[in-house]
Order: structure tokens, then C-alpha cells, then sequence
């Protein structure tokens, strides 16, 4: 089955003033989610960002998800970390460890 990743962003750090700029995203904090139409499985960091460059800066009022996507990719390992999230769903379909009750419970 085809797994389908997507990405959230629960929070953004801004600075309130860099140079003439206002509220300028420094860090993005991220959420890469994989779901393989039974299972799902997600992994989560932060991203610092480096200086906005004035002439295509974005309002942060502004800024849309592609926008924020096209930002982080470059930064990260994107297939590794969807390689870490196919051995997550893995996990899920046959759990190396189940947690159980007492029996007598």
C-alpha cells in the first residue's frame, strides 16, 4: 500500500524586528506524518531558519504551507525521514513488543 506523507506546523518562533522586517520566522516547528491507509505514524522537530532575504519576504499573515514546505525541505533529510516513518508503520503491522495488562487484571 502506498504510504502518504504530510506535513503540520503546530508553531512558529518569530523575531519581532530584523532590520526594517517585522515578524520574521526564525524557527518552524514541524510535524511529518505517515499514513498508510491502516496505520499512521509521525515524527516531529524544529527547523532554524536562516536571514530572510528582504526582497522576497513574506508577511507572516501572509505565508502559506507550500511556502513553509519549500522553506524546510531543503534543510532536512526529507527521505530518510520518510524512510524512519516506513519502519514505524512497519512496527505498527507487527509490533517487535506488545504492551499488555496484568492477567488477573
Amino acid at each position: 500500500m502506498t504510504t502518504i506523507y504530510t506535513w503540520s506546523f503546530p508553531q512558529f518562533c518569530t523575531r519581532p524586528n530584523v532590520g526594517e522586517l517585522a515578524d520574521v520566522v526564525c524557527v518552524v516547528h514541524w510535524r511529518l506524518k505517515g499514513r498508510d491507509g491502516t496505520h499512521e505514524a509521525a515524527i516531529y522537530g524544529s527547523t532554524t531558519l536562516p536571514e530572510p532575504n528582504p526582497d522576497n519576504f513574506r508577511d507572516f499573515e501572509t505565508l502559506s504551507e507550500a511556502e513553509v514546505i519549500a522553506w524546510i525541505t531543503p534543510l532536512l533529510d526529507v527521505p530518510a525521514m520518510e524512510a524512519r516513518l516506513t519502519r514505524l508503520l512497519e512496527e505498527k503491522k507487527d509490533p517487535p513488543i506488545v504492551t499488555r495488562a496484568a492477567p488477573w487484571a
